[in-house]
């Protein structure tokens, strides 16, 4: 009976009716996101638990760092961080958007919006023990086919009798009245069915290195700093239901392939032990499958299947509304696609970005009613508009020129500006961390390499400058355009011989201050002109002999230059 009680929660997700459309495709509309019920085992397929670590071991020694080789540091992933890894993933990739059909070993779990149940049975269980993806993918057919029989013996006999009932409860639906008027078959259900999806992961073996790096400072103790750096490749694969045939089968979908990485760092005042070496590569695999869940989760939003798609239910000023939100995962300043139909086609005219999400989570069995704000950053929106979710991290590669200013006043060159190449990364705080509060504030870093002559000798004279600040942006209307002002700290370092007699090196610790203009080329590219100032705090010059600190012989200034920025 228990049994009986799965198969049929199960058919009424697979059955997405309510609540899955705010709009039938015709001359005049674009079609909104339909809820997809996604099945899945939370047991990730893993090559091997075993890890071997190469560890290199470096020490100062006559004023350099000598590095040897120490062997290598074997780990097993255990049962506990298995779970925990497995758990991660799919919490990460599997979001509030979809319903969830999860098999366990001993249980399984239907989670929807309104409500959550657990079984202590199953229809089929995963046996992941295998060695290569293609075993996997073979049990992960076998399984598969084992859920698909008795889903498609009772639909078989009950998916006319689910539709005439679903019409009768659901009268008040706009689904069902759009159904009825414009006389929806039976055969819609069918397709509708096609939004259910099986997920399972496949990942390689995990490799990685450790490096110990041991500091004797002059005035402290001595410590050492352990990176441990891992990666990976692995598999999604994507099945999903076809009720097109009889009986009903999982097709094979879609197949993304990624590589991921992890890392942690640890500083200790003695050589690690074994057990901080354990807690510290247990912290990368966790970090290893987070940025897998993220990467899987960018690339499955460029399928229109699963992005979020919503038609324009207002539009007023630069603003524009939809009633999407928290149940669709929208985050702060997430950009999305503006599309229309012209003439039986579909044409994108422009690009908004979230300023408020809407929750609209449930009420007990009543969806909370409101739109999300989003602001038009390019192009234009109206009412028979519609908002599609863009693919995007949130961060941009920055490469550029310019000339920036370092000057010195004594016997050592005395350039005011130099030419240089500037590169760096651009974050979207408040999109990072979902807040509001931080939107449009954006965390940059820049380093910019340039060279002078040295007036002793005539020679090359290499200089490196950078800075990290925080950025607040405004836009100007829906042009692409926008301004922005930043404010944080800075630095700049040079060496060099004197004469070919000293070893000269000087620098600075600056307070920074930007301003910038630049222009949005769509949602993935961006250039821009800035104007900086900075204006030393801490200067030292120093030789092989003396070390002058905080004198006035080094001077910055205004810098400008230009920038391309690429989302990565």
């Amino acid at each position: 009976m228990s049994k009986l009680f799965l198969l049929l929660a199960i058919i009424s997700i697979l059955l997405p009716i309510e609540s899955k459309i705010s709009k039938l495709i015709n001359d005049d509309t674009l079609a909104s996101w339909e809820r997809k019920a996604i099945l899945f085992t939370k047991d990730i397929g893993l090559k091997s638990r075993d890890i071997s670590l190469d560890i290199t071991y470096c020490v100062p020694y006559k004023g350099k760092r000598v590095c040897n080789s120490l062997g290598s540091y074997d780990f097993r992933i255990s049962d506990l961080l298995k779970n925990e890894s497995d758990e991660l993933l799919y919490a990460s990739l599997i979001k509030n958007r979809y319903d969830k059909i999860i098999f366990a070993k001993n249980k399984t779990t239907i989670i929807t919006p309104t409500k959550t149940t657990s079984l202590n049975n199953k229809i089929a269980s995963l046996s992941l023990n295998h060695t290569s993806k293609k075993d996997y993918a073979k049990s992960v057919n076998s399984f598969l086919d084992k859920v698909r029989k008795p889903i498609s013996a009772i639909l078989k006999d009950s998916i006319n009798q689910r539709y005439l009932e679903m019409s009768n409860q659901e009268k008040g639906s706009f689904f069902t009245q759009r159904a009825k008027s414009l006389g929806v078959p039976v055969e819609i259900i069918s397709n509708l069915m096609n939004s259910s999806f099986a997920f399972s992961v496949y990942s390689s073996q995990l490799t990685g290195s450790i490096i110990i790096n041991k500091f004797i400072p002059k005035k402290s103790m001595s410590y050492h700093e352990m990176t441990i750096s891992m990666r990976n490749n692995s598999n999604l694969f994507i099945n999903r239901l076809n009720t097109k045939t009889n009986p009903i089968e999982f097709n094979e979908y879609k197949n993304i392939y990624i590589s991921s990485s992890g890392v942690d760092s640890i500083r200790n005042t003695s050589y690690p032990s074994r057990g901080i070496f354990n807690k510290s590569i247990a912290r990368a695999v966790l970090s290893i499958y987070k940025n897998m869940a993220t990467s899987y989760a960018y690339e499955i939003v460029k399928d229109d299947n699963f992005a979020i798609m919503a038609p324009v239910n207002g539009v007023k000023n630069n603003l524009v509304y939809a009633d999407i939100g928290t149940m669709e995962d929208v985050r702060i300043d997430a950009p999305y696609i503006v599309r229309k139909r012209v003439n039986g086609e579909i044409k994108e005219t422009g690009f908004v970005k979230n300023r408020m999400v809407f929750d609209n989570s449930y009420d007990g069995n009543n969806k909370k009613v409101g739109n999300s704000e989003f602001d038009v950053i390019q192009g234009s929106a109206d009412i028979i508009s519609q908002l599609k979710e863009h693919p995007w991290k949130g961060t941009f590669f920055s490469i550029g020129g310019g000339v920036f200013a370092f000057k010195t006043d004594n016997l050592f060159f005395k350039t005011q500006k130099i030419k240089g190449l500037s590169l760096g990364v651009n974050a979207d705080l408040g999109y990072l961390l979902n807040n509001v509060s931080l939107s449009e504030v954006w965390l940059s870093s820049k380093v910019v390499l340039g060279a002078t002559t040295n007036e002793a000798n005539n020679k090359s004279i290499f200089v490196i400058a950078g800075n990290f600040a925080l950025a607040k942006r405004y836009y100007l209307g829906s042009s692409g355009l926008y301004v922005a002002s930043a404010i944080g700290l800075g630095g700049s370092a040079s060496s060099y011989k004197y004469r070919q007699i000293e070893n000269i090196r000087i620098g600075s610790i600056d307070l920074h201050t930007s301003g910038e203009i630049g222009f949005n080329m769509g949602a993935d590219n961006e250039i821009s002109l800035y104007i900086d100032y900075d204006m030393p705090l801490r200067t030292f010059i120093e030789d092989d002999y003396i070390r002058l600190d905080d004198t006035d012989l080094i001077q910055r200034g205004m810098s400008f230059g230009f920038h391309y920025k690429k989302h990565i």
